[in-house]
């Protein structure tokens, strides 16, 4: 199990750090898009396991919808600002179109859970995850045929970078060193050792990217200090993730969300830290670092 962990983690760790670098924007929108399509229906299959009904097309479409708009409106060219709050208009436009979808059925006999379950899935997924393209192209003029900016690459990277070392730091500390449980009731396996291994792990990596990077993340110069802090916080914004989607599978009586990812279970199961981080990261350059 811990082999397939380590390869299955290692290749898909390779593609993600590749993929700024060599894939153009619109090449980045059908990868991260087609993969939040596939993790939206890995939530709902569990959804509609537990006995929640689900809107699945409705909920992947509104999905696909918003994390385009969300894409098409984040560069920063002037010639585009009358155009960048589209994503506010769709996101009010595909939440009324679940709110209204029951109205439909001639006869539902869960309506409200179909609702419920539908947007759960909608925004633990697409809405968190469009958060990267935020990050990634947010900051300076770049076309929908080139490659992320020296800015986006560097936030995108340093997110994903940070929380997934903390995941690693924490199993790793977790397996050799844990005793006291963190979480018995949501995740049995977490360690409060786990958890401080994982922690000063990700103060360690953010510390080292941010030397590696040349002391800034493009445009941005944080400093040492919001750069530990980063750490810190992106790290345990992970852990928040991670325990949720814990918290969801148990709900659901779900081992895995899939068994699509050899060794680690599902997309979701592999993604899951780095939901909540992408906003977190996102907000907190907003308000602290620009």
């Amino acid at each position: 199990m811990l082999r397939y962990r380590v390869i299955s983690g290692t290749l898909i760790g390779a593609f993600f750090f590749m993929l700024p670098f060599w894939v153009p924007a619109w090449g980045i929108l059908i990868v991260v898009g087609g993969l939040a399509a596939w993790t939206q229906y890995e939530c709902y299959a569990m959804l509609r396991k537990s006995g929640i009904p689900v809107y699945t097309p409705l909920g992947i479409l509104a999905g696909m919808a918003y994390m385009t708009a969300v894409f098409c409106c984040a560069p920063a060219d002037a010639a585009l600002a009358a155009a960048r709050h589209t994503d506010v208009i769709v996101l009010a436009a595909v939440i009324g179109a679940i709110f209204l979808r029951p109205m439909f059925d001639k006869e539902h006999p869960q309506p409200i859970a179909a609702i419920g379950g539908t947007l759960l899935g909608f925004l633990m997924v697409p809405f968190m995850l469009s958060f990267f393209f935020r990050l990634a192209f947010g900051w300076e003029h770049h076309g929908f045929t080139s490659t992320a900016s020296v800015t986006g690459r560097n936030l995108a990277l340093f997110t994903i970078i940070v929380v997934k070392v903390q995941d690693i730091g924490a199993y790793f500390t977790g397996r050799f060193l844990g005793k006291h449980k963190m979480a018995p009731r949501i995740s049995p396996k977490k360690s409060l050792e786990g958890l401080a291994g994982g922690l000063v792990t990700s103060m360690l990596v953010a510390a080292l990217f941010y030397h590696l990077a040349g002391e800034s993340l493009g445009i941005i110069k944080p400093g040492w200090g919001h750069i530990v802090f980063l750490g810190l916080l992106l790290g345990a914004t992970g852990v928040v993730g991670d325990l949720f989607e814990s918290y969801l599978k148990r709900a659901c009586a779900t081992k895995d969300s899939s068994a699509a990812v050899p060794g680690m279970g599902g997309i979701l199961d592999v993604i899951d830290s780095l939901l909540p981080a992408a906003p977190v990261m996102f907000v907190y350059t907003i308000l602290f670092l620009l």
